[in-house]
């Protein structure tokens, strides 16, 4: 699992990827929430894949379930 925290113009975006996949994302327009967020996805990802259980979706397919 990897995360990835920048800056596009005045919003703030974070990405947690496992592979080529995006697992998670978010944004809003401050730093700290997306960094705060970042980290803690990252480390719950990494918490289910040692007890393992593999994550079949990509956030994409998710997002599109629930809308």
């Amino acid at each position: 699992m990897k995360g990835k925290v920048w800056k596009d113009r005045d919003t703030w975006h974070y990405i947690v990827t496992q592979g080529n996949r995006i697992i998670a994302a978010d944004n809003t327009g401050a730093w700290r929430p997306m960094f705060d967020q970042c980290h803690t996805k990252v480390g719950a990802f990494r918490e289910v894949a040692r007890t393992g259980h593999h994550i079949e979706k990509t956030y994409e397919q998710l997002v599109d379930e629930i809308n």
